[in-house]
């Protein structure tokens, strides 16, 4: 075993985070009865409930900006302290031109910080923190902001339709973090593996189910022994994996159960004194605990059956209400878990073990160890338990609206807004061409590449009162309507409501999910979920 003091764990790792998810949710029954399937084969089958749909325009960046906006929030982080800038995704806006860049000036970061796309399917999230870790440790960056953020889309009546989702996570990288440290040591295998993959110039992903599922569970075995092979037996308090849908997770430890067994091995590495957690939700899970206990009863001793159920109820079972709830959300899949984690079960100096797959094929695996007193910075901040409870379903009709994006069908709404007054508020200052293209306001570069004229900003509070009805935009194509002091509202609001700042695509002539040309985005006010005007 490793000394868990010395060189097992850096100085380096997480200082802050932040989260986000689309508002609108399919209910997994519904999705079932309009697909002519049993609703159990999607919510015991998968062990999913709900899986999240983005809105209309709502896209990557759109999630990247409210997700990385809730980091720095959260930690009372200047973003001029940021001189890295990670974005992991395999939801590409452009074939050709980084994410991280549009974000660098929306966030208004440092112009001398280096700035990364990181594709590697679900595992570009780790990929992305093992980059900002590298270059923090060798002092070529102070701070990165890391954000973790995707679209899972199956075509409509696909057998991987119910394990869609959306959402994003994101993280500010800093030495003397105060959340969590991460380790030195990592567990990997990278292999060839045909199991998945999405074609080019399409939403849509396909997966070779058992095979997918085998590539999965042999590879985050593989990562699991590599890691433990080098730093031996350490007490972990939480097990946390990627998780395409929870039940997958299951199979992974059965499979870990039977192998550990079969060598007369630790079948899994924990704390000896864990906390009994008291969550309804857990009984989802009895099933499987009941089956894996008869399965194993005649090969291990009833304090190895019962320290089994232990773990599984207060170790590994806790974080996978994310992925029921919100669906696959590729590379924030993992890390939105350990949020939820470190939001509600852990505590200080815990460890956590991840394992990050990535199909096509890698899985890495690693361990974060909780800081002294992290609690506090989770004071007062929105967590995944608000976006849980907060949300509007959406029925089947607009969920298929939704997914094929029909923008004919959708009305574009104008209104007035003002400052709501609040230590809270924040401000974008964006600028934009007399046509209403958003533009750069880099020196000698701050102009049109359209050849429009001018080059105004504007100042946009993240949130605002609706103060005038709402007017449909007569041009769906006349994007200057911020010199009449007017902004995009959400069809749904009314006057008074309070709103809050999203960016979102702006309207094209043809789908924006299969465009060949320039993307553009434009401020969007939704009504709060988590606010209201006191």
């Amino acid at each position: 075993m490793m000394d868990l003091n010395n060189g097992l764990f850096s100085n380096i790792g997480i200082d802050s985070v932040g989260f986000y998810t689309p508002r609108y949710y399919l209910d997994l029954e519904e999705l079932a009865e309009n697909r002519n399937v049993p609703p159990e084969k999607y919510t015991v089958g998968l062990l999913l409930k709900e899986f999240r749909v983005p809105d209309f325009q709502e896209d990557i960046v759109s999630m990247s900006l409210k997700a990385g906006t809730y980091a720095l929030r959260n930690g009372d982080i200047n973003p001029r302290e940021i001189d890295g800038l990670f974005v992991a995704t395999e939801t590409m806006t452009y074939a050709a031109k980084s994410v991280s860049n549009i974000l660098s000036e929306l966030f208004d970061i440092s112009v001398n910080a280096i700035t990364q796309d990181i594709y590697n399917t679900c595992a570009g999230g780790t990929l992305a923190l093992i980059d900002a870790f590298s270059l923090v440790e060798k002092g070529i960056i102070n701070k990165a902001l890391i954000i973790f953020s995707d679209i899972c889309s199956y075509a409509m009546e696909d057998s991987g339709e119910p394990t869609q989702g959306a959402g994003s996570a994101a993280f500010v990288i800093s030495r003397n973090p105060r959340i969590a440290v991460l380790s030195n040591i990592f567990g990997r295998i990278s292999r060839n593996i045909n199991d998945f993959y999405r074609p080019p110039a399409s939403d849509n992903a396909k997966v070779f189910g058992k095979f997918s599922v085998k590539s999965y569970i042999s590879f985050q075995l593989a990562a699991y022994n590599d890691l433990f092979n080098k730093v031996g037996d350490i007490p972990i308090k939480s097990y946390v994996f990627h998780a395409p849908f929870p039940k997958l997770v299951l199979k992974f430890l059965t499979n870990l159960i039977i192998e550990k067994i079969e060598k007369d091995e630790t079948f899994l590495h924990i704390s000896e004194n864990l906390e009994e957690i008291d969550d309804s939700f857990l009984s989802k899970f009895d099933t499987f605990i009941e089956e894996t206990k008869n399965k194993y009863q005649q090969k291990i001793s009833d304090s190895q059956n019962n320290k089994l159920e232990a773990t599984f109820r207060n170790s590994i079972f806790p974080q996978l209400k994310v992925p029921m709830y919100f669906g696959n959300q590729y590379s924030a899949s993992l890390w939105s878990q350990i949020i939820y984690l470190l939001e509600n079960y852990v505590n200080d100096n815990d460890i956590i073990y991840f394992g990050s797959y990535g199909s096509g094929a890698t899985c890495i695996s690693g361990l974060l160890k909780v800081q002294p007193n992290f609690k506090q910075k989770f004071n007062g901040n929105l967590k995944i338990n608000d976006f849980i409870q907060n949300k509007k379903r959406i029925d089947f009709s607009q969920y298929e609206k939704l997914k094929i994006n029909h923008i004919n069908n959708h009305t574009i709404v104008l209104g007035k807004v003002s400052e709501y007054k609040s230590k809270e508020n924040i401000y974008f200052s964006l600028n934009f061409c007399d046509k209403g293209c958003l533009i750069s306001n880099f020196k000698n570069l701050d102009y049109c590449p359209k050849g429009h004229t001018g080059n105004t900003a504007y100042t946009f509070p993240y949130y605002a009162i609706l103060k005038s009805e709402p007017i449909i935009q007569e041009n769906p194509l006349d994007y200057n309507f911020y010199k009449k002091d007017l902004v995009r509202v959400d069809p749904r609001a009314k006057v008074g409501d309070l709103l809050e700042f999203e960016l979102r695509r702006i309207n094209i002539r043809h789908n924006p999910k299969e465009i060949n040309g320039f993307i553009d985005w434009a401020p969007y006010y939704v009504p709060s979920l988590f606010k209201s005007i006191n």
